[in-house]
């Protein structure tokens, strides 16, 4: 169901194979609201997105009973939603339950299944943390039974606490799901708190076995798609580029910028390139489209070319770089070269075709670099070829090691 093409630090290339459908990791998933679509889904088509997930508890809510698919006309890979987010972001119960969504997204013919999980606010406790975290750990047992030949994710939850993570990663990982999915902290997302919202990330995932794709739930910004890759993440979702076009904010390679702080930049579509000026006057449904549309775009870029990082073998090098367009990236990303130097160290190929970009400082602290110097510690008396490393980069610093 899942083959690894192509490998690059913790981060690779995969195909998931569907029934006749195939779709290569990483990917995006566009959320595509059923009722109230800013973008066409044609337009979201030419973007050569297969996979797109949608919201079966507004689905429900609104009595839809056909298939989801001739619905959105879309005959690609749908993921549906259980409306677990409504319930975190409404703070209260939803008027269904686990088994009764399930059976729900299976009679729409959903492709790619959720649970009722419970995603824990930042403000619980520790025993509410746990409390929920069992109840989603019994609820996605529940819909292992029901699923049949249809795709499962399995939500690993836990909230703040990264005990509890580790706890569901350890169960889950046991547990008849076709991909595992990892729950962020949407507060930590919004304050750009990247290094705390990767470090609940990666220490379950560092549990997960390699042969299944691993969902971030809701991380979908152009600054941390490539690290989060680098990590081994492989699928992610995200409104982003909906919500950010509805409050007039632009995503670029290099963070968000607010519509009318901008004097001069180019609004940049698959087809159509604007210039801001140019498109002040159009009103406001139709402002909001363009917007849109040059996030997903940007979004998919980021994709795309993390993924030529990979096959390339350079994406240490596209994550240095990424590392300094803005503080909160940079900290993160040192945090977890430092942190989880051994973790990489054992998934770093050890031969490569590309060279090494100079990336200032996080050099000496990226995981080829490191590894290289102790590999000739460990093999070379450092007496008898001190004069290279004067002038063979990277181990030009290997001089200051003791």
């Amino acid at each position: 169901m899942f083959e690894i093409k192509y490998r690059d630090g913790a981060g690779r290339i995969g195909i998931i194979r569907y029934k006749n459908k195939k779709l290569e990791t990483p990917l995006l998933l566009p959320v595509i609201n059923p009722y109230k679509n800013i973008l066409p889904i044609e337009t979201i088509k030419k973007y050569r997105i297969n996979a797109i997930i949608t919201n079966a508890y507004i689905l429900y809510r609104r009595k839809f009973d056909g298939d989801i698919h001739k619905f959105l006309n879309f005959d690609g890979i749908i993921e549906t939603d259980s409306g677990s987010y409504q319930m975190l972001h409404y703070k209260k119960d939803l008027e269904i339950n686990n088994r009764e969504i399930i059976e729900y997204q299976i009679r729409i013919n959903s492709d790619i299944l959720n649970v009722l999980d419970i995603p824990t606010d930042i403000d619980k406790s520790k025993e509410e943390a746990e409390n929920e975290l069992n109840i989603t750990i019994e609820r996605i047992k529940e819909g292992i039974k029901l699923k049949g030949d249809r795709l499962i994710n399995g939500a690993i939850q836990g909230g703040i606490y990264i005990d509890l993570r580790k706890k569901a990663a350890e169960y889950v990982k046991n547990l008849d799901v076709d991909i595992f999915a990892i729950g962020t902290i949407v507060p930590y997302m919004i304050k750009y708190n990247f290094y705390k919202l990767l470090e609940l990330a990666i220490e379950p995932k560092i549990l997960l076995p390699f042969n299944k794709p691993i969902h971030l739930f809701g991380m979908g910004h152009t600054l941390i798609i490539p690290l989060s890759i680098y990590l081994g993440f492989d699928i992610f979702d995200s409104a982003s580029y909906i919500l950010f076009a509805k409050d007039k904010r632009i995503l670029t390679p290099y963070g968000t910028f607010r519509y009318d702080e901008i004097k001069n930049f180019y609004i940049e579509t698959k087809n159509n390139i604007y210039h801001i000026e140019e498109i002040k006057d159009y009103n406001n449904k139709e402002l909001i489209k363009i917007l849109a549309e040059h996030n997903l775009y940007n979004l998919i870029k980021e994709i795309e070319i993390t993924k030529d990082a990979i096959k390339n073998e350079y994406l240490t090098d596209l994550i240095l770089i990424k590392a300094h367009t803005h503080y909160s990236l940079y900290k993160a990303t040192k945090l977890i070269l430092e942190k989880y130097y051994n973790y990489l160290k054992s998934l770093e190929p050890i031969r490569k075709r590309s060279g090494i970009f100079y990336g200032g400082e996080l050099n000496e602290i990226r995981v080829d670099v490191k590894r290289a110097l102790e590999r000739i510690n460990e093999r070379v008396d450092k007496k008898d070829i001190e004069d290279i490393f004067d002038y063979a980069y990277p181990f030009n610093s290997f001089k200051n090691v003791k």
